[in-house]
């Protein structure tokens, strides 16, 4: 992610080959053309799949690897089972949503990204001192901990900086709107 914030120019990505519409097309004929706002085609007494409902398949397919990749935030935070089925049921409804937001909002908040990027790297800090404290206070003696309470004034207070730092710097103000690192 870091890496990407260098990149000027947007990439275009052809998702006609993603393995989601290769399985589609296997399981169901596609007609080559999109036919307004139809999913499905009649032709020849056949039913086929528009380009447009394998738009949906992808989407739907990136939906479900957003929420997958929230579940080891919501393990750093809480171990509580329930919560962390409901939030990942939550996270594939709503995730598409604030990827837009925030993709929307990086006009304006220019260093929201290495916001992100900074609390990503602390809930990986987290879970692997989780995974290792034991072997940690056997050899070093240490015994860290780092409560929920904690966990969640991080992220709060580094998107709050993220926000803060964007509003004081803007976009366009010193030349591309980031810091030079």
């Amino acid at each position: 992610m870091y890496r990407s914030l260098q990149d000027a120019g947007q990439k275009i990505e052809d998702y006609s080959n993603h393995w989601s519409v290769r399985w589609t097309r296997r399981i169901m004929p596609v007609h080559p053309r999109l036919e307004g706002h139809s999913f499905f085609v009649r032709r020849n007494g056949r039913w086929l799949a528009t380009p447009l409902f394998l738009c949906l398949i992808v989407l739907d397919v990136v939906d479900v690897v957003f929420a997958f990749d929230s579940v080891p935030a919501v393990i750093a935070v809480t171990r509580e089972p329930f919560l962390i089925v409901t939030s990942n049921v939550f996270a594939i409804f709503g995730l598409r949503s604030m990827y837009f937001l925030l993709t929307a909002a990086r006009r304006f908040l220019c260093h929201i990204e290495k916001a992100i990027v900074a609390i990503l790297m602390f809930i990986g800090c987290k879970l692997l001192l989780e995974a290792f404290r034991n072997q940690l206070a056997a050899v070093f003696g240490w015994s860290l901990e780092i409560s929920p309470a904690a966990s969640v004034a991080v992220v709060v207070v580094v998107l709050a900086l993220g926000v803060l730092i964007s509003l004081v710097f803007p976009p366009g103000r010193h030349g591309t709107g980031t810091f030079d690192m």
